[in-house]
């Protein structure tokens, strides 16, 4: 993670002592946002009101073009991680600061929690809310059980991440990153490689009714890093990458110039595809095999959904959209959390819309074509729809915080 001499930490130069490197770096801090990562978060909530209308709506049709649309949620998550990254890594830490946001985060999301375990508990229906429930979901527990609460996950695990996030920087800042890179291995091979051979012996197992994956389980206990701890991966990746890619910023500008002259952005785009393709592929065998719905065991962990992730993100930092939409991006971008965590409750009411209308029935009864554009189209309404309760939710006293 960095040499020691005299009892110091000897870290990275904030500064390349490349002329380009230099005019990028020190001219970072006085650009406006950069909009590539507001059209990664404005994407990645997209994907994330997508794969929530799937779960808990009937109405998004079934078919394998529905699916090969639906399975790019694997990018959803992880680019809000890799944002994260970009931001604190590439950056000073200041670390009363930044444990003071984490207090706010945890608040928030306790107070988050709260409410929705209101709203179940209010519900009345066949999955009562306890206080067992209720505890253990503010303690930690991804979801209360019959409920549309799973979500939650990724807020338990920003706040785990933002623990060790000092730690994390320490090991970036290092002038020698070997301590760096053993753990993104570790955590690569542990959670990726064995995720990704599992499901495929998933597989093997169900065709031959033979029971192979399972000798996979015994491996974790030599992880240390929880189940969460892929979300490390994704963090460190999206530091790396902003890093490369300030390198190559135009001080006047601030676009950004491909910074890969061996891999240019048509081959990128080329293996995007390809690793849309094969997590279709997957995820086909994965219903066929294992009778499973869209979301696959261990989604984010898969190294073709690592890659694409990577991939996206670095061709997203290229988008070079007109002021205007820059603006609408920006705004989008700026209230990603208050959008997070408000859209399953407008899922919950167009729900109760789709049981009285009887619009599922409707769109599995038209071309599946159209039904796609159809429901696509119902997410983009929700997607708006959220970004208006953001905003909103935004600008009223106290409430405000909620939102941060």
């Amino acid at each position: 993670m960095a040499d020691i001499a005299a009892g110091s930490i000897v870290k990275r130069p904030v500064v390349s002592q490349a002329a380009p490197a230099t005019n990028a770096l020190t001219h970072r801090v006085r650009h406006p946002r950069i909009v590539g990562l507001d059209v990664m978060k404005s994407a990645a909530m997209y994907f994330v009101v997508l794969i929530h209308y799937v779960f808990y709506t009937t109405a998004y049709p079934d078919g394998a073009m529905m699916r090969f649309v639906s399975v790019a949620y694997q990018y959803s998550v992880p680019l809000f991680f890799m944002v994260n990254g970009a931001l604190l890594l590439t950056r000073p830490l200041n670390l009363g600061k930044h444990y003071r946001k984490l207090g706010r985060l945890v608040v928030v999301t306790v107070v988050w929690k709260a409410l929705y375990a209101l709203l179940f508990w209010l519900q009345h229906d066949d999955a009562p809310v306890t206080l067992k429930a209720f505890i253990s979901f503010e303690l930690g527990t991804d979801e209360i059980d019959g409920h549309p609460s799973g979500f939650f996950w990724f807020l338990n695990a920003l706040i785990g991440l933002h623990l060790i996030v000092p730690l994390l920087k320490m090991a970036f800042d290092a002038l020698d990153r070997r301590i760096l890179w053993s753990v993104l291995w570790i955590v690569f091979g542990f959670a990726f490689v064995r995720c990704t051979l599992r499901i495929f012996l998933n597989f093997a197992d169900a065709a031959y009714k033979t029971d192979l994956s399972s000798v996979l389980d015994n491996v974790t206990r030599f992880y240390m890093f929880g189940f969460y701890g892929y979300v490390i991966v994704y963090f460190v990746a999206g530091g790396l990458l902003m890093e490369k890619f300030m390198k190559y910023r135009d001080p006047e500008t601030g676009r950004f110039a491909w910074p890969f002259p061996r891999f240019g952005m048509m081959a990128a785009i080329a293996c995007l595809v390809f690793c849309q393709v094969l997590l279709f592929v997957i995820q086909y065998f994965d219903s066929k095999f294992l009778d499973s719905g869209y979301q696959l065991d261990d989604s984010y962990q898969l190294i073709p959904g690592l890659l694409g992730t990577l991939l996206i993100f670095a061709l997203f930092l290229m988008f070079r959209p007109s002021r205007r939409l820059s603006r609408v991006f920006t705004e989008i971008g700026s209230h990603t959390f208050g959008m997070y965590t408000t859209h399953v409750l407008l899922i919950l009411v167009f729900l109760h819309v789709e049981e009285r209308t009887g619009l599922s029935a409707a769109l599995n009864s038209i071309n599946p074509l159209l039904a796609l554009v159809v429901s696509l189209v119902m997410i983009a309404i929700l997607f708006a729809l959220a970004w208006c309760v953001s905003w909103l939710g935004s600008r009223i006293p106290v409430v405000k915080k909620l939102f941060l």
